[in-house]
């Protein structure tokens, strides 16, 4: 089951050029990193990372759950631990259940929920 959410993940990532994003943000944040630590008088030091930032409390945090299920779905512990605290709102609490009760989703389904919100957007949109 791990393996198809990953090549689902994978599959879905690739189609909206979110891996292609990813790897060109990474190069140049990588590039300004080196040219800092070789010539720091003459490039700006990189920015830190600001966290995640919650515009709407509710929305944001139904998303906050979906990254945590996700993680949880797939056995990764540590990344949980770390979300908590990088995002910046360690008190926001895992509550699967209430967002799968508000959304439709089903809670006994171990596929996580961001998955099973991808196969429904799927699904509507081949009715279309």
């Amino acid at each position: 089951m791990l393996s198809s959410i990953f090549t689902e993940t994978q599959q879905f990532s690739q189609k909206c050029g979110i891996q292609q994003e990813v790897k060109d943000t990474s190069i140049s944040l990588a590039d300004q990193i080196v040219k800092n630590l070789l010539d720091p008088e003459h490039n700006p030091p990189v920015k830190d990372f600001e966290g995640i930032k919650f515009a709407n409390q509710a929305l944001d945090e139904d998303e906050y759950i979906f990254v945590h299920d996700f993680f949880k779905a797939s056995h990764l512990d540590f990344p949980l631990q770390v979300l908590n605290f990088e995002s910046q709102h360690p008190g926001y609490k895992y509550n699967r259940r209430s967002v799968c009760e508000r959304l439709g989703l089903n809670p006994n389904d171990a596929t996580p929920l961001l998955v099973q919100l991808i196969k429904i957007r799927q699904q509507y949109q081949n009715l279309c």
